[in-house]
Parts: C-alpha cells; structure tokens; sequence
C-alpha cells in the first residue's frame, strides 16, 4: 500500500498547472497537499477527482484531463471500485461536455460495469447516445429506469432528468410517465419543477388548456421556495399561451412578472455553470420585446420606449451576474438616460436582434424611429463572423461582407441620419462583436460618415468634453515582443506628462502606488492582456506576470471617488473589448463598470506599428481639442488613407466605449 501510494504522489507531482487560480482550486490544492502529508489514499484520490473538475470548469482543460487520467490509475492501483467509477465517471463527462461522445460512451459503460446499479451513470450513458443519435437504444435504457422509477434507485432528480430525456427523443407518453411520479413527491422543489415540466410538454402536446393548470400549480407549489427558478419559467410559458390565445393584455402582464422574478434569480447563477439558463432568461425579455413589436402600437414613442427600457434591464442583469455585485452598475454615476445627455448632431441607435429579423431603434432629433430587416439570426451571425475573421487576417476582401451588414443595419435609417456627426451604437447580442467602423455603402466607410462610440445602453452622468490643459497620463507598457511601445508611450507622456512605467517597473505594488496616491485623467496601458469570460480570470500582463483585473478595477474605483475621476482609459494592447453574447465589451466593459468615463479598447489582436501610428494621431487629435470621437475618427481615417495601413486589420479594431466628448 505504501509504494502505491508513492506511485500516486509521483503521479500527481509530474502536473504542472498554469495561469491564475480560482479561490476553488486553492482550496483543493492544499486539500490535496494535506491528504499527502497525512497518507490519507482514499481522501486524496477523492480530491483528485474534484480538482480535475474544478479545473475544467476554470478551462484549464489539459489540466483537468492530465489529472483525471492520473486519478483513474491511482483509483485503479488503490484497488477502490467506488473511486475507479467516480474518476471514469469524471473523465467522460470532461469528454461528453467537449463533444467527445464516442469517448465517453465508452467510459461510462465501463463505469455501469464496475456498479450497475448506478442510475447517475445511466442516465450520463442516455444523454451521450443521444448526442450520438442512437435513439433506440436510449429509449430501450429509458424504458429499464422507469422500471425502477418507485424505488430510492432513481430519485426525484433522476426523475425529472429522465422526463426530459425521454421529451427530447420525442417519446412524449414516457416522459408524461416519469413527471406523473415526480408530481407525487414530497419535496416542494421537485413538485414545483414537475408540475412545470408538465406544463411545458403538454404546450408540445398542443393541450394548452391543461398546460394552464399545470403551470398555475407550479405557482402554487413554488410560492414559499426561496432563490427559486421555477417562478419566471411558469410565468414566460404562461406568457407563450396567452399570445397564442390572443389575449394580449395577459401575455403582456405574464411576460412582466417573468421578469420580475427571473430579476431576483438572475444573481444567484455563475456563468460557468448556468449558462442555458441565463440564455434562457434573456430570451424571455427577447420573447416579451418581439410581442410587443407585433402590435398594432408597436411605432408608438410609448412602445419603443418600453422596448429600450427592457432591453437596458437585460444589460443591468448581465453585468449584476458578471459580478454578482447588486452594486455594480454606479448608479449615482449614470443618473440620466442617454436620449436626455446627447446633442442634436448625436443620434443613438439600439439594435435588437430576433430570431427572423433584426431591428434598429434611432433616436435623434427628439423622436424615435422604428426600422426592421427581415434576416434569421444565424445568417446574421454567419455575416458578423465572416467580416470579423476577414478583418482578422488582413483582408482587404471585406466590401460584400461590409456592405451586407450596412443594408440590414444602416441603410434603412440613412434618412434619420441627416444633420448627425456622431453614432452612439447601442448593439446586443451577438452584434456586439461587430466592427462597426467597417460597414460600407458602397463608396465609404461608417466611421468615414461618422465619429463613432459603443455604449452598454445604460444611464450616465451627462458627457463633458476633456479639458487638455494639464492633464496628466499614467503611461505603461512592456515592450517583450512590442518593439513601438517605447515610440507610444513617449509621444503619449509628451503631449500629457506624467508617470511612465515600462517593463520592470510596471507591477502591480507600481500601479497600485500611483493610482493610489495621485490623479490621472488619463490612463494607457499598452500591454498584453485578454478577457476569459469571467471577472476573476480576465487579465493584463505586468512586468512581473499577469495581473487579475479586478485589481485594476478596483484602484480605478478609488480613483473614481474623488471629485474628477478617469476620463480615459486605453487599453492598447491584444482583445480588450472581446465579449460574449452574454457578458459584452470584454475587459473594456470591465473599466467602464469601474468607473472610467471612456475606454479605448480592441476587438482583436493588433498589430504593434499601426496601433502605435494610431495611438500617436489619437493623442495629437486629442491635444489638438478635438472630442475623443473625433480623435479616433481622425486617427482611423489617416490610416485608412495610409499605401501600406488601410486594410481594416489595422484601424478597424480599435472602438471607443462610453463617454465620446
């Protein structure tokens, strides 16, 4: 026992695991080093197998699989069944989640061999013949479980899990089986989802009448859960019914209290793990915005105003869950909607994108405008995506792609337009990838047209134009693999002197100590960094390796208390603006949360001689009195009009978020 347990801590010490932690994995990290010390062979193999998952969960997916490898052998040489199943087991979901179901077919039926009576295991082993379109035999292994569905072999849980197996293979009767046993359930939780569930397959049933009872019994049942899911479910299902009995009035009313509900919820859910539900949640405002569009109103200033304001809502949750922070969108700094803080040569447009169409609100000139473009929303993401990558690797090849995505998006509201200057871009969903600047009408770019700006579609303090005269700037940068950072960061600290921090002396204990102790107006950092998807992980590099984020938000925060806060802060460095459709703007969005009135960010990695050629004509417009907008529009257009720089790949990137004065 004792070689083998040599075997294992020799195992575990050739893994060599990078990048910065979560709090989880520390954890389970010292765990693992303590059930060493203590030769406790059960509870480290154990904590193996949960590190490996936590690994993957955090992305670190070679780490997880290197580690769950050595965990099943060390199972396996520890001669424990219990943890042999639980590391195959471990394994074949970190296969079945990247799509390697052949993989983890195989893994699981190893694991049901070693404990056959495991109805987890089963029901992993049903979900990944379904994903390998083996129905057959899926339903075969449905039709054992429900065998066992009245004994403590298969919980309420696995109950439920099966109904909506046996729904997805369209075996309607057996799933209206299984969620009869779970309506008999003793648990609140169980009975609340069940009579949901019901509700729901009985919509596919087409019996919407019963659907009704269901899920007003769902309500019933959930009333005294607390931080419960079930509450906007019912509602938004009851919502679908109601419209499609044409009781408007009803649907409306229900679409209102699934988001209320879904608002108290929302926080409690981490991006990692809930993913389907938070898209599920932003559908249900999708749902609720499209009915109202297909009203007879749906032009009216009262309409489009009720549309915007839930599409800001939907903003408010995405970043409250980003954070989970209730105080995390600085509400005494953005006390003002964007329609009273614009000038007249100012128009915002909001865009909404459906599952048939895409829609473009423009306000300006003190009215709303109402445009709609007939196009699926996969086609309309093929074309964003196909623009991007066209972008990326230096084409010039991206008029058609350019001019498309102008047709569906400008053109039809080129008549509002007349007399506007500046393009305040509201975008969601997958539209927040776009490199606006590029769209063409065939014989201009956007940005050639107009000054642009991005904007999260929240509430702000009204924008005031920078005052040049002695501002300071904190300059920092790290010139590994960046030959022009140099050349930007001194031009920058001539035209705003102040602090210059490159290579060694950019640390975090430097930075910390500057934005502390003195005030900047202006911040550049020009730097390697990326945006991971989550708060905790997104960094930039340092002198001294990367730096968590958070950190910089934080000191920008402080900063942000004094009197005159951050008026611009650049990222000059690698996919600072890059988000998701869930989480927008990236690591840019994540400054301007902070607090810093504009970011200057990048949607891909950029190339280091024309960002600095950019970043010097930016500065000099800047200097020169021009509004940020202008500064950058200026700077782009020179390098649109450069022989060797105009391809989109070098100005295109580079986006203005928040304010544009």
């Amino acid at each position: 026992m004792r070689n083998c347990f040599v075997l294992i801590l020799c195992l575990v010490s050739l893994g060599a695991f990078s990048g910065q932690p979560s709090a989880g994995i520390v954890k389970l990290q010292k765990q693992l080093d303590q059930t060493a010390q203590q030769k406790s062979y059960h509870a480290h193999i154990k904590t193996m197998i949960e590190l490996s998952w936590a690994y993957f969960t955090d992305r670190s997916i070679t780490s997880a699989e290197t580690l769950g490898e050595r965990a099943l052998k060390a199972a396996e040489l520890y001669g424990s069944v219990a943890l042999t199943v639980s590391a195959l087991n471990n394994l074949a979901n970190i296969e079945s989640t990247q799509g390697f179901f052949s993989n983890a077919e195989k893994r699981y039926r190893r694991a049901i061999f070693l404990d056959p009576s495991n109805t987890m295991l089963k029901l992993n082993l049903v979900d990944c013949l379904i994903k390998l379109g083996k129905t057959e035999e899926s339903r075969a292994l449905l039709q054992v479980l429900y065998q066992t569905a009245g004994s403590k072999l298969l919980t309420d849980k696995l109950i439920l899990v099966s109904a909506e197996y046996s729904k997805q293979l369209g075996d309607y009767t057996l799933s209206r089986n299984f969620l009869e046993y779970a309506l008999k359930s003793g648990d609140a939780h169980c009975s609340a989802t069940a009579h949901l569930e019901m509700g729901k397959l009985l919509i596919l049933m087409q019996n919407e009448s019963e659907a009704l009872t269901y899920l007003r019994q769902a309500l019933l049942h959930s009333v005294n859960l607390s931080e419960n899911s079930t509450h906007y479910k019912v509602y938004r299902y009851m919502a679908k019914i109601l419209y499609r009995q044409k009781k408007v009035g009803a649907a409306v009313e229900a679409y209102r209290k699934a988001i209320e509900a879904a608002k108290d919820i929302r926080p409690y859910f981490s991006k990692s793990s809930n993913t389907e539900e938070l898209r599920q949640i932003s559908q249900t405002y999708y749902e609720f915005v499209e009915l109202l569009l297909t009203q007879p109103d749906h032009n009216s200033h009262k309409t489009l105003t009720n549309v915007i304001r839930l599409m800001q809502e939907l903003k408010i949750s995405e970043v409250k869950n980003y954070f989970h922070d209730e105080c995390a969108i600085e509400a005494e700094r953005r006390k003002h909607a964007l329609e009273t803080v614009i000038e007249k040569d100012t128009a915002l447009i909001y865009t909404v994108t459906l599952d048939d169409k895409v829609i473009v609100i423009v306000y300006s000139h003190g009215k709303y405008r109402y445009f709609s473009s007939d196009i699926r929303f996969e086609a309309l993401s093929r074309a964003v995506i196909e623009l991007r990558q066209r972008c990326q690797i230096n084409s010039f090849n991206t008029l058609s792609s350019a001019q498309q995505l102008y047709k569906l998006l400008i053109k039809p509201c080129d008549a509002t337009l007349e007399g506007i200057s500046h393009l305040v871009l509201i975008p969601d969903s997958r539209l927040q990838q776009l490199p606006w600047g590029t769209l063409h009408d065939g014989k201009q770019f956007l940005i050639e047209k107009f000054s642009l700006s991005i904007s999260s579609g929240m509430k702000m303090t009204k924008p005031e134009k920078l005052m040049v005269e002695d501002t300071t700037a904190l300059t920092a940068g790290l010139t590994a693999g960046l030959a022009f950072v140099n050349s930007e960061i001194d031009t920058i600290h001539q035209l705003f002197p102040g602090q210059k921090l490159v290579d060694g002396k950019l640390t975090r204990a430097t930075l910390e100590f500057q934005l502390r102790n003195y005030f900047y107006r202006i911040i550049h950092l020009a730097t390697h960094a990326d945006f991971s998807g989550s708060s905790d992980q997104s960094y930039i590099m340092t002198g001294e390796g990367k730096m968590n984020m958070g950190q910089l938000q934080d000191w920008i925060k402080m900063s942000d208390l004094r009197e005159d806060g951050i008026e611009l802060l650049t990222l000059s460095a690698c996919k600072t603006a890059v988000g998701d459709d869930l989480n927008s703007l990236g690591l840019a969005g994540v400054a301007v949360r902070s607090g810093a009135a504009s970011v200057l960010a990048s949607l891909w990695q950029v190339d280091d001689k024309a960002t600095t050629m950019l970043m010097t004509e930016f500065y000099n417009n800047l200097k020169n009195g021009d509004s940020k907008a202008a500064a950058l529009q200026k700077a782009q257009h020179a390098l649109i009009s450069h022989n060797v720089y105009g391809s989109p790949y070098y100005w295109a990137p580079f986006i203005l978020i928040g304010n544009w004065l």
